[in-house]
Order: C-alpha cells, then sequence, then structure tokens
C-alpha cells in the first residue's frame, strides 16, 4: 500500500534511538569518556541496525534544519525562518543582530546564523551520502531506502541553491576521511547536481519494493521544482505529470518535547523573538490582513489565541518594539509538538498551475488553482486549526461562499503571474518556498525568471529598527567557508 502519510515510522524509530541513547548515558562511569557524535567510526557502521541508525538520522538532519533545532545556542533555527526573513514571511522581533541584519536584507559574512544555515544544510547533504553506501550493503533488499537517501541528497543541494548566494562550495570527504575542498559552484551547477540526485533517487525506487512510492512522489516534486528554479517549464511538466502526485500526499517533520519543539511555534508564539510578516516593506503581502484561512493569525495573548494553546500568554515581542495588542502569533502550527509537512500535492497542483500558465493555458492554470481552494481540508496543513466552511473558534472569518471563494481570471499574464506568486505564498507559508519565489520573480527572463523590478518583490524603504533595507535577496555565504582555501566570497550578488 503507497504510504501517503509518512511521520509516524520516523517518529518512532528516532523515539527508539532516543530511548537506546538515554540508557547509554546512564552510565556515569562514561560521562568523561565522550566521543564527538559528528564523528563516525566506519568499524560501527556494519550491520542491519547502523544502516537503519544513519538513514533516520539524515532525515533527522532535515527537521532539524526546516522548522526543529540546530545545535545549541540561542541562534539556532532553521532555514524556514531565515529564509522567511529575507522574504516577508517573517520580522526579526528579536534584540540578536544576527536576525536582524536578515531582516533588514543586509547580513554580513561574519553573521554566524548564516553559519549554521549553511553548516544545518551541508549536514544533510553528507549524512544522506554517508547512509547510500551502508544500506546498499546491510540492506539490499530495501532498495527504496537508498533512493530516499538520493532524494534527501538532492533536497539538500536544492535548498543550498535557492537559499545562498552563487558560489558554495560542495566539499566532500575522500576514503581516508580528509575533506575535499570543493571549488565555489554557480546555483545553476548546484541545481544540475540536485537534478542528478533525484534521478538517482528514482532509479533506486523500484515499482512494488517499500518505500517506493513515497520517493516517486518526493522526486516528482522536487525535481520539477528545480526545474523552475532553472526556467525549464517543459523538463517540469514532464516531471510533475509522470509522478502523478496524490491530492493528499504529506511528507512530514514532527516534533515532540521529548526529541525538541517545533521551532516555528517556540520563537514565535512562545518566546517572541520572531513575528509573522505583514505588508513587509511596502511590497511584502498582507499576510495577517487578509484574514485568509490558509495562515491563520492572532494577537498575542488573546482569546483567539488561548482557544488552540491555553499556555499562549506572550503579548509584546522579545525586543518590546511590539507591543500589546500588536504582536502577532502564528497558528498554521498552534502549538509546540505541530507536525510540518515539507513535501505535499499541495505543491504538486501549484506547479501544475504555474506550468499551464507559463504555456499559455489561463484555464487549466486558473482551474488547478480553484481545485485547491475548493478542497481546502486536503491542502491545507495538516496542523492548521481552522476551516473554510465551518467557523472555527479563533479562527479568520469564514467566507459567506463556504469554501475559499473560486478565483476569477485577472486577464493579463502580469496580473495572472501574481495571483500565481499570492497563492503559492499562502498555500505555502513558511516551508521554505517565498525566498526563492521572490528570487525567480527578479530574475531576468533569459535566466527562466519574470524579470520584476525588485522594489516591487522585495521589502525596501525605511527598516522599522532604523535605517533602511539592504539589497541581498539571499543568504550570505558565512565567512566559516573561508577555511576552504578555494573560496573567497559569494560569486556575485544575482538572484
Amino acid at each position: 500500500m503507497a504510504n501517503v502519510n509518512n511521520h509516524a515510522r520516523l517518529k518512532s524509530a528516532l523515539l527508539l534511538i532516543l530511548a537506546t541513547a538515554a540508557l547509554t548515558a546512564c552510565n556515569k562511569d562514561k560521562i568523561l569518556n565522550v566521543t564527538d557524535p559528528d564523528i563516525i567510526d566506519p568499524n560501527n557502521l556494519g550491520s542491519v541496525e547502523a544502516a537503519e541508525a544513519l538513514r533516520v538520522g539524515a532525515l533527522s538532519r532535515i527537521s532539524d534544519v526546516t522548522g526543529g533545532l540546530q545545535g545549541s545556542g540561542s541562534l539556532n533555527e532553521g532555514i524556514f525562518h531565515f529564509s522567511g526573513v529575507v522574504a516577508d514571511e517573517w520580522r526579526s522581533a528579536d534584540t540578536f543582530v544576527q536576525r536582524d541584519e536578515a531582516d533588514s536584507r543586509a547580513i554580513t559574512e561574519s553573521n554566524t546564523a548564516m553559519t549554521l544555515e549553511a553548516r544545518g544544510l551541508q549536514r544533510v547533504r553528507f549524512a544522506a551520502g554517508q547512509a547510500i553506501p551502508v544500506l546498499r550493503q546491510w540492506k539490499p533488499a530495501n532498495v527504496s531506502d537508498v533512493g530516499q537517501m538520493f532524494w534527501v541528497q538532492g533536497w539538500a543541494e536544492m535548498s543550498i541553491a535557492e537559499n545562498f548566494c552563487n558560489g558554495m562550495p560542495l566539499s566532500s570527504l575522500d576514503a581516508a576521511n580528509n575533506i575535499v575542498y570543493g571549488d565555489p559552484l554557480p546555483n545553476t551547477e548546484i541545481y544540475a547536481r540536485a537534478i542528478a540526485s533525484f534521478d538517482s533517487a528514482l532509479q533506486n525506487a523500484p515499482a512494488g519494493n517499500s518505500r517506493a512510492d513515497t520517493v516517486k512522489w518526493l522526486v516528482g516534486i522536487e525535481k520539477a521544482r528545480v526545474q523552475l528554479d532553472l526556467g525549464d517549464v517543459a523538463g517540469a511538466n514532464t516531471t510533475i505529470t509522470s509522478a502523478n502526485v496524490p491530492d493528499n500526499f504529506r511528507f512530514s517533520m514532527f516534533y515532540t518535547q521529548v526529541l525538541g519543539d517545533n521551532q516555528i511555534w517556540a520563537l514565535n508564539n512562545s518566546a517572541g523573538r520572531w513575528m509573522p510578516g505583514n505588508s513587509e516593506g511596502i511590497a511584502g503581502l498582507n499576510f495577517f490582513s487578509a484574514n485568509d484561512p490558509r495562515v491563520p493569525m492572532c494577537i498575542g495573548g488573546s482569546a483567539a489565541c488561548k482557544t488552540f494553546d491555553p499556555n499562549q500568554t506572550r503579548t509584546t515581542s522579545f525586543d518590546n518594539l511590539t507591543g500589546s495588542g500588536s504582536f502577532l502569533v502564528q497558528l498554521v502550527w498552534p502549538t509546540r509538538e505541530a507536525d510540518i509537512a515539507i513535501a505535499t500535492g499541495t505543491e504538486a497542483r501549484l506547479i501544475e498551475a504555474e506550468v499551464a500558465l507559463r504555456t499559455g493555458d489561463p484555464v487549466t492554470f486558473l482551474a488547478k488553482l480553484n481545485q485547491l481552494r475548493a478542497n481546502f481540508p486536503t491542502f491545507k496543513q495538516p496542523s492548521n486549526p481552522c476551516s473554510a466552511t465551518t467557523q472555527v473558534s479563533g479562527c479568520p472569518p469564514v467566507p459567506v461562499s463556504g469554501a475559499l471563494p473560486p478565483l476569477v481570471d485577472p486577464g493579463t499574464q502580469t496580473a495572472r503571474e501574481d495571483l500565481l506568486f499570492r497563492e503559492r505564498a499562502f498555500w505555502l507559508w513558511s516551508t521554505g518556498h517565498r525566498l526563492a519565489d521572490m528570487r525567480r520573480l527578479v530574475r531576468p527572463a533569459s535566466d527562466g525568471g519574470f524579470g520584476r523590478a525588485e522594489n516591487t518583490v522585495f521589502p525596501s524603504g525605511a527598516y522599522y529598527k532604523g535605517g533602511f533595507y539592504g539589497t541581498d535577496k539571499f543568504l550570505v555565504i558565512p565567512q566559516a567557508e573561508q577555511n576552504n582555501p578555494q573560496f573567497h566570497g559569494c560569486i556575485d550578488r544575482n538572484p
């Protein structure tokens, strides 16, 4: 049977690993004999159990770098936050300059948060690459496990290219575990590597093999996404059509108090260090004032917030610049243990809509968007408590027409593009898509983009904490990468 919702088995496996670690930790004699957890001795990888641990570990790396908790310290959120704050999804409500730099689009190479984000994505890539040969040796019948790891590798490569400036090196290890420094690569080459990884994933997901359908759908979504990043509309059409992704497909990352909170909830609803954006910097979308059930929000400490989380008592931002009555709290993930679906049938339908629009078929384009709106319960984030047909206390008002009202054709290609990217922004809010979409909007048409003016897409003008917005349209490759003798900074500042 096809596995359409994929978080349950991952949760059980991670809890088993955690329990094993806890038993080991109870041995007081070993407290002073600690092995660096990032260094894995190849001699310890010779078993089925070790192979499975590596597979689950690679998936847990994705969990950490998306909506979870990376490393330690006060700057440890993932790519969903930092890509969203350079875009218009999030605002820094904190006193840390690293977050403010990203929010104001003026990121320095010394920004330690960039080190965390780059390292997190590279670790995902390395973890998948480490798991592949061990799975092949010790779980040869589970071919699709290898396919899944190639997908993880491709996802990391795609995320690096979508979020960072041109020039990220992709280093590796040789047979003796020595670092082989990679050359700085333009994002087009990193995208090409992602496509190669996705193709390898599909080649290692034979029909009928356990997890094969899941791998096929994941590859279909993400490969088509990369092809659109590159402007290959025909390729995206072929990829997404052959994948035949079900409407209700969801590949979710889960969070628990045992393993770690959902950090979107933790850093907004609880700590107040981030706040959802609303018409940020003139061009930003009105995520709050739209009163849209796809991105429900409430005022911190209000009865509406407490409907879903009685412990939501924060009324002001951490930096005290947003006072009581104005502090926005997201409700897409209203609790600390809310799952985050990072690849969905929703995105598949949005890709199909974009392909139709860009190939001169506005009728199919509009039909795909309205299919999503007419089936809100199927396509929303699973933890979103709101309804489009029944009024839920604390949620935006349900439209008089019942389901999300159908869209009408705005009549021009430019207006249709505006509609497409607005729908994408609301359906895929805070799941690592918005910054890549904004970069596509300002990228020249000759490079596969839409050629929009930067000040019509990115926040600009006066920054609310003082000064003005900068010109960054990406995350900056960190200074720490200069340990690589071949790297000397971003190649350029192109989108």
